[in-house]
């Protein structure tokens, strides 16, 4: 009985399975699938399938990139704002020296700011279309 309890400790198992006569069951792994399930099909066919059904993520990338550009317009704008304010006074639209020269770099970060809010709407419209179109393919 010591003998083997002794063999059990030294294998790594009970003693009921060294005193069982059946063989151990071998788990044989299941054949890889011949296809990923991701892919319904190959070639052209696939990536038309993987813009329908992720192409709103370009949608939200677009909106992402039209937020930046238009804080980078609105940050452009509120520092000449701020720059001819503190150059020319508080009223510096009536001011003589507030001409086109100094409305230029204003008139650039406005239309910076309002490109970026365009490129903005534009690409939260097409994550939702195309995030509907996407969801009615499943």
């Amino acid at each position: 009985m010591d003998k083997l309890v002794a063999l059990a400790k030294a294998f790594g198992v009970t003693t009921d399975e060294l005193l069982n006569s059946k063989e151990p069951e071998v788990e044989t792994p299941s054949p890889p699938p011949s296809e990923p399930p991701y892919y319904p099909r190959r070639g052209f066919g696939s990536l038309v399938w993987l813009i329908r059904r992720y192409g709103w993520l370009a949608g939200v990338y677009i909106a992402l990139s039209g937020a930046g550009i238009a804080l980078v317009g609105g940050l452009a704008r509120y520092s000449f704002l701020s720059m001819t304010r503190n150059l020319l006074g508080d009223g510096f639209f009536d001011s003589p020296g507030w001409n086109r020269g100094a409305q230029t770099p204003l008139i650039i970060a406005t239309v910076i700011l309002v490109v970026g809010l365009v490129i903005l709407a534009a690409g939260v419209i097409l994550a939702v279309v195309l995030y509907r179109k996407g969801r009615k393919g499943d």
